[in-house]
């Protein structure tokens, strides 16, 4: 009898904190309440498959390049783990878009030892195309290997503060032959 009327004793106790606590809040004013605000914290997007589609999803299950900077909100990073060794060529039917700070990282696929394993070969991309149409601030691009694109493997609109880090840009994916993008 003890330990159940000590239960009851607290769950009321615990009610009545919680009640308490919640009515002081709505009486505070907005510059007290307005001190504490929900921070939403950068997610990691992992592209998981070298194919080129957009389905508009990005899981566990499938996500590509494309899906995956879609999907991306500013400050959030692509990461990649394609099963596999070696090189890991996407071949896209048109450019990307990067319109948010964000980072793209290539040094993120298993495997890495120094030399990029994420290549975008833009051979069927189209005419004009540009690999990376960067138009947003704060941009990293890391450890991609950029080529055969008929435009730029990476163009950045008057933005500041982006950096390009580790890339291969215009080779083959040994870095160690000319395999260009049709600008410089």
């Amino acid at each position: 009898m003890y330990k159940k009327r000590s239960r009851i004793t607290t769950t009321i106790w615990a009610t009545l904190l919680l009640s308490a606590g919640f009515g002081l809040w709505h009486i505070l004013p907005d510059s007290v309440r307005n001190v504490v605000q929900p921070t939403a914290h950068a997610a990691t997007l992992t592209v998981n498959t070298a194919d080129d589609h957009n389905d508009g999803v990005c899981n566990a299950a499938d996500c590509t390049l494309r899906e995956a900077i879609n999907a991306a909100n500013a400050g959030d990073t692509i990461s990649f783990n394609i099963l596999g060794s070696g090189v890991h060529t996407i071949n896209p039917n048109n450019g990307f878009s990067v319109t948010k700070a964000l980072t793209i990282d290539g040094s993120s696929q298993p495997g890495f030892a120094g030399a990029p394993l994420i290549e975008i070969n833009g051979a069927g991309a189209g005419a004009g195309v540009n690999a990376l149409n960067v138009n947003a601030a704060n941009v990293t691009i890391k450890s991609l290997i950029i080529n055969r694109f008929s435009g730029y493997g990476i163009s950045f609109d008057s933005f500041g503060n982006s950096s390009v880090q580790g890339c291969y840009i215009g080779t083959n994916a040994a870095g160690t032959a000319a395999s260009a993008n049709g600008r410089r």
